[in-house]
């Protein structure tokens, strides 16, 4: 795969990344599974971000 793919799928990623955690916050009164698949999600968010940031 070349590096522009990479970084296309990765920013795509980002963006569903970013809409999954946006879903989960609209929710009222969170449950602790909620908040335990959030705090994952922004894990991999931030890994995403840092694997873009370092090769664009």
């Amino acid at each position: 795969m070349s590096n522009q793919m990479k970084i296309k799928f990765m920013k795509e990623l980002q963006q569903l990344y970013a809409d999954l955690i946006a879903a989960h916050a609209t929710s009222y009164q969170p449950t602790d599974g909620q908040i335990t698949r959030q705090t994952i999600l922004f894990e991999h968010l931030e890994k995403i971000t840092y694997w873009l940031d370092k090769n664009i």
